[in-house]
Formats: C-alpha cells, structure tokens, sequence
C-alpha cells in the first residue's frame, strides 16, 4: 500500500501491527508533521517506534524529537483489546485535556469495527 493510501488510517493500521507483531505499547498522541498538529497513532518496542503510515521503524528518541510528539498516552496489549471491544473502533480512544482524558469516539467520525476484525 502506497502512502497516499495508508493517510488517515493511522488508528486501523496501529491496531493491525499491535495484533500481529511483537510490541509493547500502542501509542496515540500529537505529532507535528508538515506544520500542523495532528493526532496520530504508533506502536513501541525497546526503544523503537513503528509508524504504519510511513510503513518505516525509527529509534523512539528520535521518532518523538523529529515530530514533537506531546500528549502521548500508551496502551498495552491487554488495553488495546479492552478498548477495542469497549468503544468498537480501533481508536482514537482518549485525548489528553489538561489533566484529564476525555473519550473522542463520540467526538469525531470514526469507523466502526466488526468483532471480526478484533
């Protein structure tokens, strides 16, 4: 899948990796890419992140330093499935708001996934 096809599906394309690969966290939180702040999903490992988006794995100092990566919040495997198969979607599931965390499904248009698909 090309990249222009892989923009937007950060929070699907996270959720798949975390499934099958060998990760610690799932991650969501701001990057600052391109000028703009957007909300945006990885997974981590060891020091290590991998964006699906870019398809391509970076060292986690340099991943959060290159893209100021704020607000980051991390789910474990187990989170990931509880979240998953509380809200039905494969994310964005809370946002940082001060000191507090706010859910965004009911905030944002998301796609609702089948259990199938957990």
């Amino acid at each position: 899948m090309k990249l222009k096809d892989r923009v937007g599906l950060c929070y699907e394309l996270s959720f798949q990796e975390m499934r099958r690969g060998d990760w610690d966290h799932l991650a969501h939180g701001y990057l600052h890419y391109m000028g703009a702040c957007i909300h945006h999903a990885w997974v981590e490992r060891s020091g290590a992140v991998y964006d699906p988006v870019f398809d391509a794995e970076f060292p986690k100092e340099a991943y959060y330093g290159m893209f100021q990566a704020a607000d980051v919040v991390l789910y474990t495997p187990k989170q990931v499935c509880e979240q998953a198969l509380k809200t039905g979607i494969a994310g964005p599931w809370a946002e940082v708001d001060g000191s507090r965390l706010k859910l965004l499904s009911t905030e944002m248009p998301v796609r609702r996934m089948t259990y199938a698909a957990l």
